[in-house]
């Protein structure tokens, strides 16, 4: 952090100043820079600026390994924040102001996406640092519609298959509007009448950018082949409270595929057994009995099939493609996420949580024979 401190000492007035300068230089020589953000952020207090005042604060230096949120206490109508990492990050992460603590829309004039191992950002709020040669993101102030009927959320996902997101710091701050105060009536010194001053104008505020729906993201796609009297497996992924497959097959409809989402205690559990199964026929019930309710897909009437499951974020799990017939099987897949309709539509009665977590771009074949 680069502190700029111009000194005017040829009148008194600036002295108070110079010393509180000073002071806070002090600080920063005796902590280093991510300690006086902290201890900053630490004395804070609401402040008025200008038409605004500060409503809430969100100020943090952890590293994010899944998601780090923070909303406004109470209605705001306008958001500024800043995500600083190290000059070295090759993390992968995104940044947005969402309408409500679900995230189910944002407003995309917030939105800040950082991909290739942060070399290559999307989005209004992308702050490159040449020094550095990495990405931030910097939102400087956006407004929200008024009368307000939100209460929003900064959210920071981190995007890694693997490994946290590395954070410099992150600072949040949520505005409202502050009326302008009254003017102090002049006294009129004489019984002469004093002109009425002509009102200024209203202006009319600019209308607040509507919020989008967010929509699935794609987690995993290719295509693959899976041999005859064999598994592919698809995975594994774990932190996932709503998934949606979709195989195609390439040579036409067939009985002999099938495909589901297994659990992976099953999935060690079909490994186990497989050696006692006698006929083909007690190999296919075998697996067909453990597959997740309502994930199997067949290709009897046609060659593509989509399933919606409902996933419990603490297990994991395994997209398969069995083949029991006697040739192999060229296949196409897709793996996404559920939108807040396909959820809805699976089941009404659980409580919708935001996804978190990315399926891994793995193939792992689970041989059966």
């Amino acid at each position: 952090m680069i502190i700029k401190m111009a000194l005017h000492t040829r009148l008194p007035e600036f002295q108070p100043m110079v010393m509180l300068i000073f002071l806070f230089l002090n600080v920063f020589l005796a902590k280093g820079s991510e300690e006086l953000e902290a201890y900053l952020s630490k004395n804070r207090t609401v402040s008025t600026l200008g038409n605004r005042t500060v409503l809430s604060t969100c100020y943090s230096t952890s590293d994010v390994y899944s998601t780090y949120s923070c909303c406004a206490s109470s209605y705001a109508t306008s958001v500024k924040y800043s995500v600083v990492v190290p000059s070295d990050s090759d993390d992968n992460f995104y940044a947005r102001v969402c309408a409500d603590s679900s995230c189910s829309s944002y407003w995309p004039s917030t939105a800040c996406k950082v991909t290739s191992s942060n070399q290559a950002c999307t989005g209004d709020t992308c702050d490159y640092q040449a020094l550095g040669t990495q990405y931030d993101c910097e939102l400087s102030q956006t407004s929200f519609a008024s009368p307000n009927p939100y209460k929003p959320c900064f959210v920071f996902k981190c995007e890694n298959s693997f490994s946290s997101c590395d954070i410099a710091y992150i600072d949040v701050t949520f505005y409202t509007s502050t009326p302008a105060p009254a003017p102090t009536p002049t006294p009129t010194p004489t019984p002469t009448p004093t002109p009425t001053p002509t009102p200024t104008p209203t202006p009319t505020p600019t209308p607040a950018p509507t919020p989008v729906e967010a929509s699935a993201e794609v987690l995993l796609s290719g295509s693959s082949t899976v041999s005859a009297m064999d598994i592919e497996g698809l995975g594994p992924a774990t932190g996932i409270d709503c998934g949606k497959y979709t195989v195609t097959l390439d040579s036409g409809t067939t009985s002999n595929v099938f495909a589901g989402v297994l659990t992976q205690a099953n999935v060690d559990i079909i490994n186990d057994e497989w050696s006692g199964y006698e006929t083909i026929a007690d190999a296919e019930n075998g697996v067909k009995s453990r597959l997740l309710s309502g994930s199997e897909c067949t290709f009897t009437d046609s060659v593509t099939c989509s399933k919606v499951v409902l996933l419990s974020p603490s297990e994991t799990y395994w997209a398969g493609v069995a083949n029991k017939g006697s040739s192999s099987e060229d296949y196409t897949y897709l793996i996404e996420t559920c939108t807040e309709a396909e959820k809805a539509a699976v089941s009404s009665t659980f409580k919708l949580n935001v996804i978190a977590g990315l399926f891994s771009a793995t193939l792992v074949a689970l041989t059966l024979a």
